[in-house]
């Protein structure tokens, strides 16, 4: 596996990858990254997980070969809102082929499932599946 460092965490550039992050409290904390994957044949896109749990302050991040984009409809809940918005907006996140994006669930994010829409361009249109993310009390211990 090949390995890429980034200022603050390392990531592997091969399969579902879990990146490490430091905490506020200063302990290490695995990101957790969803690998949107699509089938030109089928027209599917999938994510894996499809279902995806993260902890209060963990980070999430998507990655695809392809051109992709993940809209939160309720976003700004699970991950503030974006710059110069406010509660209650959507937050939106897009890459390229093979790049990363995402962000840290905030602190006090309220537990529970939030679906999502996650898309994959290809043949000039956007193919979408409405996965979910989990969030669960963040883990007192650190690990």
């Amino acid at each position: 596996m090949k390995e890429r460092r980034f200022t603050g965490f390392a990531a592997v550039t091969a399969g579902l990858a879990l990146v490490a992050v430091t905490t506020a409290a200063g302990h290490q904390q695995a990101a957790q990254v969803v690998t949107i994957q699509y089938s030109a044949e089928t027209g599917v896109v999938s994510a894996s997980p499809d279902t995806v749990t993260v902890r209060q302050g963990q980070r999430l991040e998507w990655v695809s070969s392809r051109q992709w984009r993940v809209n939160v409809p309720l976003g700004a809940s699970v991950f503030g809102p974006p710059p110069g918005k406010g509660p209650g907006t959507a937050r939106s996140f897009n890459g390229g082929a093979n790049q990363r994006a995402g962000a840290p669930v905030l602190p006090d994010a309220a537990t529970g499932g939030y679906k999502y829409d996650v898309s994959v361009f290809d043949g000039g249109e956007w193919h979408t599946r409405d996965p979910e993310i989990v969030v669960i009390p963040r883990d007192r211990g650190g690990s």
